[in-house]
């Protein structure tokens, strides 16, 4: 192992790298998986913050395999996009052209905006689901004791809970088309 790659993996953690680029690290110091689609996080940190492994698709490695894979680049290029980066001061790892940073910057922006989204479509989701719930607790409590005698406040509360359980799909939709092009972006 060179003198540069030694040094990135020492000076870059893991948790660092991944907040860099967007990722929003859960409990566990764990996150969804960049490589593959999944909803329940299974690409853990361990060993120092120094390795991850993926416990849904398998993948594994250290910072510049995480760099690699993710932006589909060979080890020279990852090496030195790592020291640009984090501000490593390494010499001869090469250096990022004007267009290929503005390209990074556009990307690392783009993944940015794409999680805000997906983030803001999962609460809007919550807060739909908590709506549906108080529609139902509604509901319930002006149940008719027999058809003829449906109430307002019941007639509703069943309305309600169409419309939030339709929002709710919607909403989960766009979760997954979202999730599916932030995958494509690898």
């Amino acid at each position: 192992m060179n003198d540069n790659t030694k040094e990135i993996k020492e000076r870059v953690k893991l948790d660092t790298l991944l907040t860099f680029y967007g990722f929003k690290l859960e409990k566990g110091n764990a996150v969804c998986c960049p490589f593959h689609s999944e909803k329940t996080p299974s690409f853990k940190i361990y060993k120092n913050n120094t390795r991850y492994h993926c416990f849904g698709c398998g993948e594994s490695g250290d910072v510049i395999t995480f760099v690699m894979k993710y932006f589909g680049i060979d080890f020279k290029t990852a090496v030195t996009r790592l020291n640009y980066d984090f501000n490593l001061g390494l010499k001869d790892t090469g250096t990022l052209t004007l267009r290929e940073n503005a390209k990074r910057q556009k990307e690392i922006t783009r993944r940015k905006n794409l999680k805000k989204r997906i983030d803001d479509v999962r609460l809007c989701i919550s807060v739909a689901y908590s709506l549906l719930c108080d529609a139902e607790r509604r509901k319930r409590e002006n149940m008719p004791r027999d058809i003829k005698s449906i109430s307002g406040a019941y007639a509703k509360a069943l309305h309600d809970i169409d419309l939030y359980e339709y929002e709710i799909y919607v909403l989960e939709s766009e979760v997954t088309k979202l999730e599916f092009e932030n995958t494509r972006l690898h």
